[in-house]
């Protein structure tokens, strides 16, 4: 987490803990996702079609946490990703009111 390089400590740990938790998730539900940088690439341009407001939102995530997200291994950057993309496909009108 202390690639981050997050002024505000406390949102790098709550990412971590988020993220730690979606490991465990995605682990015991038993669902086979296989995620990859195809999956993710194609995933986003479903988004930028259907939700805008959403892939503003992604980006804007991506770019606070590109340290983060640089510094992780393949794998967990991909899980991390798609963490991102889900949260950022859940509902337009939410993404709309974040990004004003």
């Amino acid at each position: 987490m202390g690639n981050a390089v997050n002024p505000i400590v406390f949102e790098s740990i709550i990412m971590g803990s988020i993220f730690h938790n979606y490991k465990l998730l995605l682990q015991s539900s038993k669902i086979n996702n296989k995620i990859d940088d195809y999956t993710i690439t194609q995933e986003l341009a479903l988004l930028t079609e259907n939700k805008p407001q959403g892939k503003i939102l992604f980006d804007r995530t991506c770019k606070k946490w590109h340290g983060l997200i640089d510094s992780l291994h393949k794998g967990d950057r991909e899980l991390l990703l798609k963490m991102i993309f889900d949260i950022c496909n859940y509902n337009e009108d939410y993404n709309k009111m974040i990004n004003i």
